[in-house]
């Protein structure tokens, strides 16, 4: 919250409703009705010229409000940050359920005025498996302010850093994000190079993953640091960072990484991680789930100085094309198309 601006008006809104329509169980675990009605009652108060609404949580209540509007109608952007369909098959386990969401969906997308998404496989996705036409999706990826990355990857630690190389991952523990593979990758790295793992997140694999650590031995050597504010001084300091997911719909820690100035390892998944990396050139990409090439390709990294300091300097090149500043002109144009 601090990071907003003090202009910038937030209104956050209480599920006093929340029961109602909760037969249809969506991430966020909110009725939608109950979303939509308190939106209601925010856009007839502050009459909005567009909305952006960002996945189906927000989206499908803003559908909703759109349809029963009474007032002056608004112009409205979808903005899609994931694999929606893989999200749907991950969250809702009954299939008639996620049917319907996925019609909802289609229909809600298809009726807004533009689409933004976060990668061009969230595109890809959208348009194979949701029908909405091609030509009202924008691609804009994630944006990163290089500047502060930068400034707050060089501040000092409380936390001791190791002596040993330092493998960094970050993000929630969840299945999304593959620790379980960097763990295993881990376990086989450590018969040949003396390292450490530091995964930086919170999330509900926590146990399991200590538990998978204490199997294969490298308990000693794996440290779950949980939430820091300041992920970029860690990323500034590792010798390779390494995001190991199954899926995602950007990767926005792969151009961190890079902004600091670290050679990344990144499994080749659906979506994002194939579009900001050229293999061998500023990072290296493995397939999704392979343990042996994960290892391998992080030992590359920590022994061939040469070729990590090659990837260092063409990685944090890359990571300029995300800078906050052409990132916000592109969104900038698409509300004046909109508008």
């Amino acid at each position: 919250m601090e990071e907003i601006p003090r202009d910038v008006r937030i209104v956050e809104f209480q599920p006093q409703i929340r029961q109602l329509l909760n037969w249809v169980p969506i991430p966020a675990g909110k009725g939608l009705l109950s979303t939509a009605v308190q939106l209601r009652r925010v856009i007839s108060h502050l009459e909005p010229d567009i909305i952006i609404s960002f996945m189906p949580e927000t989206s499908l209540p803003t559908s909703i409000t759109r349809y029963f509007a009474s007032k002056r109608l608004f112009k409205w952007i979808v903005r899609e940050g994931n694999s929606t369909r893989i999200r749907l098959e991950q969250v809702i386990t009954n299939r008639p359920k996620r049917l319907i969401l996925s019609h909802w969906i289609r229909l809600a997308y298809s009726a807004a005025d533009h689409v933004i998404a976060i990668s061009e496989g969230v595109k890809s996705g959208l348009v194979n498996h949701f029908n909405i036409a091609p030509e009202n999706i924008s691609v804009i990826y994630n944006p990163i302010d290089i500047e502060r990355v930068q400034k707050e990857g060089k501040e000092l630690l409380s936390f001791p850093w190791p002596k040993e190389k330092i493998i960094l991952g970050a993000g929630k523990l969840t299945k999304q994000k593959g620790f379980d593979i960097l763990i295993r990758a881990f376990a086989k790295l450590r018969q040949r190079v003396h390292a450490r793992l530091i995964i930086l997140g919170i999330g509900e694999q926590k146990g399991e993953l200590e538990a998978l650590g204490h199997k294969l031995g490298v308990e000693d050597y794996v440290i779950i640091k949980g939430f820091v504010p300041n992920p970029w001084a860690y990323m500034a300091r590792a010798d390779v960072f390494v995001l190991p997911s199954r899926w995602e719909g950007f990767g926005h820690v792969i151009v961190e990484a890079m902004a600091c100035g670290t050679p990344v390892v990144a499994s080749n998944c659906d979506f994002g991680p194939g579009e900001i990396i050229t293999h061998g050139k500023d990072g290296l990409l493995v397939p999704v789930g392979d343990v042996e090439s994960l290892s391998q390709s992080i030992c590359r990294v920590l022994e061939d100085q040469e070729m990590a300091e090659s990837l260092r300097q063409a990685g944090f090149k890359r990571a300029l094309d995300f800078d906050s500043k052409k990132i916000c002109s592109q969104y900038e144009n698409i509300f004046k198309k909109v508008a």
